[in-house]
């Protein structure tokens, strides 16, 4: 199966930005992801949850893991 995963990233703060609109929200920025799911036994997925929220901190290292579902 494939699934197509909607990331968004804000930086929380009222933009500085000029022009930012709307003016004093976060800046945000987003991408959507393919996942391509190889099947090992022939049983359809299944999730607990229809979404996911989590929060990575601007220190997070390159590589870090964020979410993981098994």
């Amino acid at each position: 199966p494939r699934y197509f995963l909607t990331v968004i990233a804000d930086d929380i703060s009222p933009s500085d930005r000029v022009n930012h609109k709307p003016p004093g929200t976060p800046n945000t920025a987003f991408v959507v992801v393919q996942v391509d799911v190889t099947d090992k036994n022939d049983n359809p997925m299944t999730f607990k949850q229809q979404r996911y929220n989590h929060t990575v901190a601007e220190t997070a290292s390159i590589g870090t893991v964020i979410f993981s579902v098994t």
